[in-house]
This record gives C-alpha cells, sequence and structure tokens, in this order.
C-alpha cells in the first residue's frame, strides 16, 4: 500500500508524534520534540527501540547550562536520533526539546530543527519508508550558520530495546594500496589518515558481552552490567542487531579512503543496562556557512530464520548472519 502518513495527538510522555506506515511496518516520528525516531515495530510485533522512562537520561549538569544557559536541559528520549562527531557536549547535546518543522516527501518527511546558534547549526532529519518493504531510509544534515568554517562527521545513534544481540561484520584494517617497497617520496610524504579495526572506548576487551572471530564481532545485553562501548572501521558498511523475534539492519556507506573520528571508526556500538546503541558515522568533513554535511542509513526489518544463537559459539555465529543477509 502507499505509505500513510498520519498524526497521534500523544505517545508516552514525547508529546504530538507523526506516524509512518505501510503493510509491513509502523513507526512515530517525535514533532514536540526532537526530532527522534521514537517507535519502529513490525506489523504485528512489538516496538524494536529503547523508550526512556520519564525524567530520566536528562543532563542538566553546571557545565551544560554554563554553555547553553541556566534553563537548558539535553533529554536522551531513545529511538533514533542525529549527533555531531566528534562527542562534544557542545556538539552531540545541543538542546533539542522544541517543535520541528515537518514538510511531506515522497513516501515520507523532512524535520527541520530551530537553529542551534550557541554552536552553529541547522539540522535535519528525512525519514522515507518503503511503500512495499519493510525498511527506512534516514538522512540526516548539519547546515553550518555561522561564519568560521567547521570540521565534523554526521553521527546516526539508534538505542535498541533491551535482550538482544548486536553483529558487526569484523573486518581487518586495511592493507596499503600498493607494497612498502614500491612506495614513492609522494607516498611516504601524503598524510596519515587514522583507522582502526577495533577500538574499546569503555569497559574491557575481555568482557563476557564481547565475542570476536575473523569474521564477525558480537556485542550481547545484560541488564546487570557496566556500560561497555566498541568501535570498529566498518568497511562492509552494515550491522545487525537481533530481538524479539526480528531483525534490524543497518546499512551505510563507508569510504576506504575517507577520514573518520574516533581513530577512524565508521561503526561504534554501545551497551548498558537499560538498551543497546547501534551507532554509525559519516566522513569527517570541512564545511563553511551555508555549507551542508549528510549521513544516510537504510534500516530493513526483517522476522528472524533461526534463534539467537549462543554468542560463544562462533561457527553457529556466522551461520545465523550468513543465513539472514
Amino acid at each position: 500500500m502507499p505509505v500513510k502518513l498520519s498524526y497521534v495527538d500523544s505517545y508516552a510522555y514525547y508529546g504530538r508524534c507523526l506516524q509512518m506506515e505501510n503493510d509491513c511496518l509502523t513507526l512515530l516520528i517525535t514533532v514536540d520534540v526532537g526530532p527522534r525516531i521514537i517507535y519502529l515495530a513490525p506489523k504485528g510485533g512489538e516496538n524494536l527501540l529503547y523508550n526512556a522512562k520519564e525524567g530520566t537520561r536528562i543532563d542538566r549538569s553546571p557545565m551544560y547550562k554554563q554553555v547553553f544557559g541556566e534553563d537548558a536541559e539535553y533529554h536522551f528520549y531513545g529511538g533514533h536520533r542525529m549527533w555531531l562527531a566528534p562527542q562534544r557536549l557542545i556538539h552531540t547535546e545541543s538542546p533539542d526539546s522544541v517543535p520541528v518543522t515537518v514538510s511531506e516527501v515522497e513516501n515520507g518527511v523532512t524535520l527541520i530543527c530551530p537553529e542551534a546558534t550557541v554552536i552553529g547549526f541547522v539540522s535535519s532529519m528525512t525519514v522515507v519508508m518503503d511503500p512495499d518493504q519493510p525498511q527506512i531510509t534516514v538522512t540526516c544534515s548539519f547546515t553550518n550558520t555561522h561564519d568560521e568554517p567547521k570540521q565534523n562527521a554526521v553521527w546516526q545513534v539508534t538505542q535498541c530495546a533491551p535482550g538482544g544481540v548486536v553483529f558487526v561484520p569484523f573486518s581487518d584494517a586495511p592493507k596499503p594500496r600498493k607494497p612498502f617497497t614500491e612506495w614513492t617520496l609522494e607516498d611516504v610524504s601524503a598524510p596519515l589518515k587514522p583507522n582502526a579495526s577495533l577500538l574499546k572506548f569503555i569497559g574491557s576487551i575481555r568482557d563476557p558481552r564481547i565475542g570476536i572471530d575473523d569474521a564477525y564481532l558480537t556485542l550481547s545485553f545484560d541488564a546487570t552490567r557496566h556500560p561497555l562501548k566498541l568501535g570498529t572501521q566498518n568497511t562492509q558498511g552494515f550491522a545487525l542487531y537481533a530481538n524479539r523475534g526480528y531483525l534490524l539492519r543497518w546499512d551505510f556507506d563507508h569510504d576506504p579512503n575517507g577520514t573518520y573520528t574516533d581513530g577512524g571508526c565508521s561503526f561504534e556500538t554501545y551497551t548498558d543496562s537499560e538498551f543497546t546503541e547501534v551507532e554509525s558515522l559519516g566522513q569527517y568533513l570541512p564545511f563553511g556557512r551555508g555549507e551542508t554535511i549528510t549521513h544516510t542509513e537504510t534500516i530493513s526489518v526483517q522476522p528472524l530464520k533461526a534463534p539467537i544463537p549462543d554468542p560463544q559459539d562462533r561457527a553457529a555465529v556466522q551461520a545465523f548472519v550468513e543465513l539472514h543477509l
């Protein structure tokens, strides 16, 4: 059926939301705050995204108020959001608890935030739903409204409902495009670009929630344990999250010659006692006044074709992922 757009007067404590649906999916996007894709469910299934409890996950620190004003707060809310990398308070937690402007596009909407005057950006999120498939495309954009040039990367973050497992292709660090013995003076004089196959940001690499083999990295949810975050140079440009009988898949571009923040990570994943995050990042790019940087993800949903495997059984992990590709 054609994509149907309507409004829900109030969802949980998020206020008015735009509802988008086809025969396969239903999603809600906040318009009184955010925006956040706060609800994403297959027809007949549960919400696959995390929703924060009202009054929790709010930054009211003195430093935050010093930067953004005495009444400023940052609400994580949950769901899918857009950020800027590198992760700095002034970039990633600019207040977004006011209504957004909504305009319809073919099979979707564009949601534009008021200008973040302290940091000099106008941000927008365009969400397009496939009319026939359980799939959405999300493009996030930031336009520089200040005179000084900036350099950032667009960062899309999805907070998923607790209880599942992340599956990520584990890529080796890229090889030189030609043998070292054939390098020229121009080659050795070229600026180095950060790259990494795996970086640990929070926690221990020996954490039992982490599983690694030559093909895939897994991260399991455990409500009893402390926060844990990893990053990778995801050269294959996809990630999976299995939970509640379904598989979420993210697809995004990775440029092997591009520059990425956090040591070269185009993908990061995080988990704590309440949710698991799947995060992809665009390239780290300079942009001047009036210029825009963007990053696009495609998110699809499919029923599980097999039970979630024991992450310690790496052969079963590989078979599970390949069954769902």
